[in-house]
């Protein structure tokens, strides 16, 4: 199982569990990433 910082630009992942609690657990998913969504890394920010 990869994590999203494992990831590299262009590649595509399913997520499969959320880490992380109270308002970060929150901030993700209000951004639509929940479990079993496909997600594709465009870019990635420098910091």
């Amino acid at each position: 199982m990869k994590t999203l910082r494992d990831l590299k630009v262009g590649d595509t992942g399913t997520v499969v569990r959320i880490h992380g609690e109270g308002a970060v657990k929150r901030r993700i998913m209000d951004m639509g990433i929940t479990k079993k969504t496909s997600v594709y890394i465009r870019k990635v920010a420098p910091l």
